[in-house]
């Protein structure tokens, strides 16, 4: 059997939970009730963040490895909801942002395509019934200034 994970989800008030899983640590998930603006992020931004972060951890580690100068990173995630309930992802759009001195494009490629068909948990659910896409942008770090040029 693979390995089990948990978690506990508790509820707060309106539609605020907190959820506490095997790791010991909490995340406030907030759907806002109606004519309440939500007071964390919602559950399906959470879906969204949860993508990011496991492709994005992927990404950087695999960087690394190919021993890649990284200075900054990030993934911007847009999801596009079907207009009825139950309001799925229909479609998903990752852009990888790399800030790093002399990264190589091809590193960079290869470290996406591993994330997205090999690595990522969450994609590889995910994909089975929502389209996802992907871009990315490499920016060249000033090392003089210490900042992105370009």
């Amino acid at each position: 059997m693979g390995e089990v994970k948990t978690m506990t989800v508790q509820h707060l008030s309106g539609h605020a939970f907190a959820a506490k899983g095997g790791s010991n640590h909490y995340a406030i998930i907030d759907g806002g009730s109606e004519g309440q603006p939500a007071g964390a992020q919602g559950p399906m931004e959470m879906i969204l963040a949860a993508l990011g972060s496991c492709s994005g951890g992927d990404v950087v580690e695999i960087l690394k490895k190919k021993r890649q100068d990284v200075r900054r990173f990030s993934v911007q995630l847009s999801g596009e909801r079907a207009e009825d309930h139950p309001r799925v992802y229909k479609k998903i759009h990752m852009k990888f942002i790399i800030h790093g001195k002399n990264v190589e494009r091809a590193a960079a490629e290869r470290a996406i395509e591993l994330s997205l068909t090999k690595y990522c948990s969450i994609n590889g659910m995910l994909s089975k019934v929502v389209d996802i896409t992907h871009d990315y942008e490499l920016h060249e770090w000033d090392a003089e200034t210490e900042h992105v040029s370009g």
